[in-house]
């Protein structure tokens, strides 16, 4: 059955594998301690997202782990495909939206400063915006929302890299959508961002 105006929230994550999460950081603390920050931003995400009022679906990389922590009964899980970030969204958004769902919210989970009113936020301004995005102080985005399945948002962008954010307003102004932007948050990919988090990583 075709869902009617339902809200859905994407949570993309990956399993907290040593050597596939957090590679940037864990040049600078190790492959162990990067899995460890991983662990906590997985914990935080899972806590946001569980206060949200949302139909939840959580996409991960790569197959899901038996060690997941989120329960059948609190979220669906999906694999992403396989393809770059943008190709990964773009099928996650048409398949929510083949499904019926109206709007639909896309989340990361390496964002220490993420709260729940801004997840709230996003859904509220897609009354009234075609787009609703989160810039990050990197130069991507760590929230995306639409009213519509829109394509062109994810095609031909450089992806993980500072000029990402940007690339995406420009599309949207040429294709017309109305959009909204949520505060700028930071998340946490460095040594930097790490520090400035104060999450002490001999802690955890």
């Amino acid at each position: 059955m075709k869902n009617k105006r339902k809200n859905l929230l994407i949570v993309f994550v990956k399993n907290p594998v040593e050597g596939k999460v957090k590679t940037r950081l864990a040049k600078s603390i190790g492959k162990k301690s990067a899995v460890n920050v991983y662990g906590r931003l997985l914990d935080h995400t899972k806590n946001v997202v569980g206060k949200v009022n949302s139909q939840i679906q959580i996409w991960y990389a790569g197959g899901i782990s038996r060690d997941d922590l989120w329960s059948d009964m609190e979220a669906e899980k999906k694999v992403q495909i396989e393809g770059d970030l943008g190709e990964k969204m773009s099928h996650a958004f048409r398949a929510g939206f083949d499904d019926g769902f109206i709007p639909i919210v896309i989340i990361g989970s390496d964002c220490l400063q993420l709260r729940r009113d801004h997840i709230e936020r996003a859904f509220l301004l897609l009354k009234n915006s075609d787009v609703v995005i989160g810039p990050s102080r990197d130069g991507g985005y760590y929230l995306l929302g639409m009213n519509a399945y829109q394509p062109v948002v994810f095609a031909g962008k450089s992806w993980s890299q500072p000029t990402l954010y940007e690339e995406t307003i420009g599309t949207l102004k040429q294709q017309h959508l109305s959009y909204t932007e949520l505060e700028m948050l930071n998340d946490i990919d460095t040594i930097e961002d790490l520090d400035e988090s104060r999450i002490d990583v001999s802690m955890i």
